[in-house]
């Protein structure tokens, strides 16, 4: 799924989980909800061109979703916060479970380190990403534009609703 998918998922959860949307769910829930695709950035940094081949390896894992939560939570001084944030970290691989993987090693290693089992769902389009020029293109925007269309009313609905 796209950055906008998943940051909307995040909102979602944070606004239910506090019963209403609030301003505040716009700045935090999307940093939490898009931390496993940090790695491309970091990739990027690191390998520059050959960066996507990092993507969905270590982040992309239930491990790693225990343990950014546990962590954040504890950097935050706010454990009671650790479900919820597992809950959105969790989001953000069904998301991703759920579309169409395209980049081999298709599907994400949900059980990493303990197996190199991949899984993959592939109910929807996903974000095409075996390049750097595949990344920014045209299907893939198209992909974003639907997203868009199914997320963005939801989005729109649980604000509205914490505004009262």
């Amino acid at each position: 799924m796209s950055p906008l998918a998943h940051s909307v998922a995040g909102i979602w959860l944070a606004a239910r989980h506090e019963g209403g949307g609030r301003l505040h769910h716009l700045l935090w829930a999307p940093l939490i909800a898009l931390l496993p695709d940090f790695d491309l950035l970091v990739g990027w940094l690191l390998a520059g061109k050959r960066g996507l081949e990092l993507h969905q390896r270590y982040t992309h894992t239930l491990l790693f979703v225990f343990a950014a939560s546990l962590l954040i939570s504890l950097l935050l001084r706010r454990p009671r916060l650790f479900p919820l944030i597992l809950l959105i970290l969790l989001s953000h691989l069904l998301l991703d479970l759920v579309v169409t993987d395209q980049k081999p090693p298709i599907g994400i290693p949900l059980f990493a380190p303990l197996s190199s089992k991949t899984f993959s769902l592939g109910l929807f389009p996903g974000i095409r990403k075996a390049n750097w020029a595949e990344l920014f293109s045209t299907a893939n925007l198209m992909t974003v534009l639907g997203e868009a269309l199914l997320s963005l009313p939801l989005l729109w609905t649980l604000l509205r609703r914490g505004e009262r």
